[in-house]
């Protein structure tokens, strides 16, 4: 799930509190100790504090999931992704779990396209689950990838899909929020065989300082106190967050996962965006990307022989 316009205008206020967080990143020290401010920064989730912060990830509020009900992928990305799947299964005989799955769409399409393939959808909104379309091949399970090694029962997939989902798997800080997407891909390698294969679908955020748009648009987007200012501004997830990273740091997550991104393709297509709302998020390019990846001991392995 996801788009481009999640993003909003960033407002001086928004911009403003951001910078807490900035310093925090790259000063994981704790310069402040007690007092109004340290409290403040703990409650916007910017310095890091066991009791005060939740490793739940947070999920869409009704009137948010109604936005989400439909395929994100274009053809030109499914396109791509096929034939991904044709040179790694050329026998079109697979079995493949979509993470964030929602109604299905997506999975229908490569039912459809693959006849000899069976899907299982996760997804933690029910509301989007409910409105899958019945297949004889396809399982449907409510559901977060923290929970999939025991929701699924049988395991053994050849291909994990994240599509613009992992943006979604916010908590209550910027720091613990990506550790979580960085477990999702951990635990998506505990769910595949040695020889499967991991495909993303993820908004790059490239900015002209790499990690300030993304704690930018965090920032504003997780805000509870900024929700209501920042949805009349049009983000579908005020309140609850996103979390966008740019190219290379998506890449170096998957790495870290144990994995190898052996293709990788950009969309041809930039979304059209304001000048003065690309300068104030500091966003030099956002547009999706899609990585195929393979486990990198089956790399060594293909080496040595």
């Amino acid at each position: 799930m996801g788009g481009s316009d999640e993003c909003v205008n960033a407002l001086a206020v928004g911009i403003l509190c951001s910078r807490f967080e900035t310093l925090h990143s790259f000063f994981p020290c704790r310069p402040f100790s007690g007092g109004v401010l340290s409290a403040t920064l703990i409650g916007v989730g910017f310095m890091d504090d066991s009791t005060a912060v939740s490793e739940e990830i947070r999920t869409l509020r009704k009137e948010q999931v109604q936005r989400f009900d439909k395929d994100f992928i274009s053809d030109e990305r499914f396109a791509g992704i096929c034939a991904c799947i044709d040179r790694d299964f050329p026998s079109g005989v697979f079995r493949f779990l979509d993470v964030g799955g929602g109604i299905g769409a997506f999975a229908d399409r490569l039912l459809e396209r693959y006849p000899e393939a069976n899907g299982h959808v996760l997804d933690n909104s029910e509301p989007l689950l409910s409105r899958n379309v019945q297949h004889p091949r396809k399982v449907v399970q409510l559901g977060s990838i923290e929970d999939a090694p025991h929701l699924v029962a049988a395991r053994g997939f050849d291909i994990v899909f994240f599509n613009y989902s992992l943006h979604h798997f916010v908590v209550d800080s910027y720091r613990r929020t990506r550790k979580v997407q960085r477990r999702a891909i951990s635990d998506a390698a505990s769910l595949l065989k040695s020889s499967g294969r991991l495909s993303i679908v993820e908004n790059l955020c490239d900015g002209y300082i790499p990690p300030l748009s993304g704690l930018l648009i965090f920032t504003l987007t997780s805000s509870k106190m900024l929700a209501p200012l920042v949805k009349r501004l049009g983000a579908k997830t005020a309140g609850t967050g996103i979390c966008y990273l740019d190219r290379r740091s998506w890449e170096r997550e998957i790495n870290q996962a144990n994995f190898q991104v052996t293709a990788f393709a950009a969309d041809s297509k930039a979304p059209k965006w304001g000048f003065i709302r690309k300068l104030l998020l500091l966003i030099r390019d956002l547009r999706g990307g899609h990585y195929w990846a393979k486990s990198q001991s089956e790399v060594g392995l293909t080496k040595s022989e």
